[in-house]
């Protein structure tokens, strides 16, 4: 691939999650599913062959990686280097070969594949909202001054992201008229809560797409997703933060 940075801002946000990955190579392109140990977050990862320069894949293959040390391996590519990914199956390695001013190899050794397969949930929805990224960003800031967790409530008419605490509080409003605010499809008034700890995570994958994606419904999941047209989509599943009366 000519440019590495898709994959690799991919996977500096999946790697906020979990430290190993299983990908799974077909000829119609890539997928990654992870589940963090804490069971409050899960990811996707979906790759078509677009992505790369060259992409040749003749079967089905999956490979388990240490996530961290892919990643900054990947990270060491400059921004003119043609990189190539080659599966050594035989050798038990991924060879990652940069090409620019200089040669430079690195090998990255496979881990043995899970025994399960992660199983991904089909949530249900009653609508979605479309917003720039800066405005996930600032939200999330904001709220971790005052709270660990951020509200989200969605209506017809608008889209608010807010957090109390002891004594303080912050809130984020989008109105139908505000610029940033691309969609808004909620038939309902929608409200639930999500950890800031991972949404932290989570906003890391926005480097990947223009805009974010939000669904979710009154104490459930939400769906994240990050998208680049006929290139990929990065999807989180946050589990909701429920208050126990």
């Amino acid at each position: 691939m000519d440019n590495v940075s898709l994959l690799r801002d991919s996977l500096d946000a999946i790697s906020g999650l979990v430290t190993e990955a299983t990908f799974e190579f077909s000829p119609s392109g890539l997928i990654l599913k992870a589940i963090d140990p804490a069971v409050v977050a899960m990811t996707v990862l979906q790759m078509l062959p677009t992505c790369f320069t060259q992409y040749e894949v003749s079967s089905p293959v999956k490979i388990t990686l240490n996530l961290d040390y892919f990643l900054e391996v990947l990270k060491r590519a400059k921004q003119s280097d043609k990189v190539i990914i080659e599966l050594q199956s035989d050798k038990g390695n991924l060879k990652v070969a940069m090409t620019g001013n200089i040669k430079r190899n690195f090998v990255v050794s496979l881990l043995e594949n899970p025994d399960k397969e992660q199983k991904v949930p089909i949530p249900e929805f009653v609508g979605e909202v479309v917003i720039d990224n800066d405005v996930m960003h600032e939200a999330v800031k904001d709220c971790q001054m005052v709270s660990d967790c951020a509200t989200f409530k969605a209506s017809p008419q608008s889209f608010t992201i807010t957090a109390t605490g002891d004594l303080n509080n912050v809130k984020h409003e989008l109105t139908k008229d505000s610029p940033s605010l691309k969609s808004l499809t909620f038939k309902e008034e929608q409200v639930s809560k999500y950890s800031l700890e991972y949404l932290e995570k989570v906003i890391r994958g926005d480097k990947v797409a223009e805009v974010t994606k939000l669904q979710f419904k009154t104490n459930y999941l939400l769906e994240v997703e990050y998208r680049a047209k006929d290139k990929l989509s990065l999807t989180f599943i946050l589990a909701p933060r429920v208050d126990n009366d």
